[in-house]
């Protein structure tokens, strides 16, 4: 998941954005450079009202010199991820968490 900052060393993570470690912890990409991976799709948290912050985060993304390139955001696929599901453990909800991923990557086979 993209995020503003840099959480800790994510240097294997960041060479792919598909490396298979990279879930194993919290991996937060810098915005200012994932772009130049051309991600082709993604996922992504809100802190704040969903209603207000997406519709401002997609804006942002389009009218950026750097993102509007970008195969997932050229291309409608970047998902803002349910607060309660992903943004803190789950917990008995893991397997919701895990059909929202499968829903949004696979919607083929719903």
């Amino acid at each position: 998941m993209l995020h503003g900052r840099t959480h800790r060393d994510c240097s294997a993570a960041a060479t792919s954005l598909t490396a298979p470690r990279a879930t194993a912890a919290i991996c937060r990409f810098p915005w200012s450079s994932s772009h130049a991976k051309n991600p082709s799709i993604i996922f992504a948290i809100v802190h704040g009202p969903t209603e207000t912050l997406e519709p401002k985060m997609r804006r942002d993304l389009q009218e950026s010199e750097a993102w509007a390139d970008v195969d997932a955001v050229k291309n409608g696929r970047v998902y803002v991820l349910p607060y309660e599901l992903f943004a803190i453990n789950p917990g008995v909800r893991a397997a919701d968490a895990l059909d929202v991923l499968a829903d949004i990557m696979y919607p083929e086979a719903k």
